[in-house]
């Protein structure tokens, strides 16, 4: 009896281990096979680009880089938009995270998060692990208190932030990308964020 016990006390520790070694692959291992959370080897600066498209006509494309121009009319397939206007632009300069706020149409605060690594060695030069955009929180307005109620409210939990995008990918250094695009009020309009990795 003594011998079958410690035969299923071995397995036991057997199976925990081994448990633990892939809870700790799966956290240390990204998508494709990249090392989550691994920093650049030194910082890289980035240029974020909001676009505003527009479907009904042309709109004066003042300011924007010919970089991005380029790379969106290498995407005419793909961007139902007829006409582009530069809303805002932001230079990051960072080894792995990174947040700011571009003003949209009409001063409309958005926030900008990023989470950037090196890229595999196979694949390309970076790899963002998040790049996320969202209405930023001073546009969030707290509930306003009951009628007829003097006293003062409860502290109002937070209203969360409405993401517009949310992505990953992988980019060269010196690249143009898209990132992505999201609808403002309607069909007519809509954001689109670009970042360039400048070398």
């Amino acid at each position: 009896m003594r011998d079958r016990s410690h035969v299923i006390g071995i397995r036991l520790l057997r199976s925990i281990v081994l448990s633990l070694l892939a809870a700790f692959a799966a956290a240390t291992m990204g998508p494709a096979g990249l090392a989550a959370e691994k920093p650049l080897p030194s910082t890289r600066l980035f240029q974020i680009i909001m676009i505003e498209g527009n479907t009904t006509g042309t709109m004066p494309a003042d300011g924007i880089p010919k970089v991005a121009l380029d790379t969106l009319a290498g995407m005419k397939d793909f961007l139902p938009y007829k006409g582009y206007r530069l809303l805002d632009t932001a230079l990051i300069r960072t080894a792995m995270h990174a947040r700011t706020t571009l003003k949209g149409p009409n001063g409309r605060p958005f926030d900008v998060w990023i989470s950037v690594a090196s890229g595999h060695s196979e694949g390309p030069d970076l790899f963002f692990r998040e790049f996320e955009v969202s209405e930023s929180r001073s546009l969030i307005a707290p509930p306003r208190p009951p009628a007829g109620r003097p006293e003062e409210p409860e502290a109002p939990t937070p209203a969360p932030q409405r993401n517009l995008i949310s992505t990953s990918f992988g980019m060269d250094v010196g690249e143009t990308l898209v990132v992505g695009s999201s609808r403002l009020d309607g069909d007519q309009t809509a954001l689109i964020l670009l970042v360039t990795a400048l070398p």
